[in-house]
């Protein structure tokens, strides 16, 4: 999936997409002839330990996340996104992490959006145990 966008945290702690000018349409276009799904990664750029906890904890900043995330896959005309934000946490807050993600699927699924999750190996060379398991 094509690494274009990014999610920061404003100075007044709102949520800005960051990266949609790097969307390359007549890529897109080139690539679609063939059937292929546009699912463009989403990173969480320059996010503190405060601004995850503030997004566990208020239900209205889950909500601007998700339609942030929603109106952005609507307004780049792409099929979904892939989200990368687990191995930011080093595996910590897993529970409130599972619940974010399990309502961005949901209201994903609803708009007939694909959603990836892209997560860490279980075990990493070594048979050193990963923080997905």
């Amino acid at each position: 999936s094509p690494v274009w966008l990014q999610v920061t945290v404003s100075n007044n702690d709102d949520f800005l997409l960051g990266g949609a000018h790097d969307v390359d349409a007549g890529w897109m276009k080139e690539v679609r002839e063939h059937g292929t799904k546009i699912v463009p990664r989403v990173l969480f750029d320059r996010w503190t330990g405060q601004n995850y906890v503030s997004l566990f904890q208020d239900k209205d900043k889950q909500q601007a996340l998700k339609e942030l995330l929603l109106n952005t896959v609507h307004q780049l005309d792409v099929d979904g996104i892939v989200l990368e934000f687990w191995s930011q946490l080093g595996g910590k807050a897993k529970a409130q992490i599972s619940s974010i993600v399990r309502d961005l699927s949901a209201a994903f699924k609803a708009k007939n959006y694909i959603f990836i999750l892209a997560i860490p190996p279980p075990v990493y060379q070594g048979d050193v145990e990963g923080m997905f398991v």
